[in-house]
């Protein structure tokens, strides 16, 4: 078989199969759905467990005559399920705003945070750079 032969066969066999599936689309009628509409039965659907946590800043200042910066925070459960840990992220940044040092802390450990609750947390670091401060939840469950 040469190549026009074996390009014309390719070309009537994609006609086939596109006429074939446009005859079908367009043409045939679906079978009835009344059947299958009958043996669909009501389910109530159920909230979806949704956990979620928020963490904000409500200090950051120098402690009292000390070298320490404290950060004083608080964290808020936002989802629709109990909280048992919360792990947030302090930033703690110089005072042109680049990160000098990150920690890592428990501002809920083995504890129990209902829907809407807040639970306040504070961390300090001694790094003579640091002027400002922030915060972020890492994990949650």
């Amino acid at each position: 078989m040469n190549d026009r032969n074996l390009t014309i066969a390719i070309v009537v066999a994609v006609i086939v199969v596109v006429g074939t599936l446009a005859y079908r689309a367009y043409f045939v009628e679906p079978e009835s759905t009344e059947d299958i509409s009958e043996e669909v039965a009501e389910v109530p659907l159920e909230e979806t467990r949704r956990t979620a946590a928020w963490a904000k800043l409500t200090e950051c200042n120098k402690a009292d005559g000390k070298n320490l910066i404290e950060a004083k925070g608080y964290v808020e459960n936002t989802g629709n399920v109990d909280l048992n840990y919360v792990t947030v992220k302090v930033i703690w940044s110089n005072r042109h705003g680049l990160v000098v040092e990150e920690t890592e802390m428990y501002a809920l450990n083995n504890e129990v945070l209902p829907p809407g609750a807040k639970k306040e947390f504070t961390d300090v670091t001694e790094h003579p750079r640091v002027t400002q401060c922030n915060v972020e939840p890492v994990d949650w469950w």
